[in-house]
């Protein structure tokens, strides 16, 4: 469970905490590396499925800057979430961000999505097959912390 400082969405439980679950004495560096990029990944499919459940479709995911950079995580998030993942050509997507921002407020663009389609473009998209292993992980994932909650919360008030 990546919950290194609470979770807000779906659970808002401030009292969350990091686990991991599964590992033994054959575990090594590498293991834990990529149970986080999993952890976080089961995660943001947890978030995109609450939005969906709301009427709300997420058709893909747009990864910018740090660590959604990555090769090895990019298949691996993919494959997790069931959507295709789109990279940006833009190497500083915050200043984007404030150029579309101040490009609204100047009347420069009529809408954030005006905005999008002219400041940025898809460098690549990555699209992995779905995965029963990651599958039967994210049910454990999910029961994880239904299973925890209640120690997470003892755990705050000791």
């Amino acid at each position: 469970l990546p919950y290194l400082n609470g979770e807000r969405t779906p659970y808002w439980d401030s009292n969350a905490r990091g686990v991991f679950f599964g590992i033994n004495m054959k575990s090594t560096k590498p293991h834990f590396i990529k149970s986080i990029m999993e952890g976080v990944s089961f995660a943001l499919r947890h978030n995109i499925e609450t939005v969906e459940s709301l009427g709300m479709a997420v058709d893909q995911v747009l990864a910018v800057g740090g660590g959604l950079k990555s090769p090895v995580w990019l298949p691996v998030l993919s494959r997790i979430i069931q959507r295709p993942i789109n990279t940006v050509a833009v190497p500083d997507t915050g200043n984007v961000g404030n150029s579309i921002i101040a490009g609204l407020a100047l009347g420069e663009f009529a809408s954030v999505e005006e905005a999008t389609r002219q400041l940025i473009s898809i460098d690549r998209t990555i699209k992995s097959p779905p995965s029963e292993k990651y599958e039967k992980r994210y049910l454990h994932f999910l029961g994880l912390y239904e299973d925890l909650k209640e120690r997470f919360a003892s755990y705050a008030e000791s």
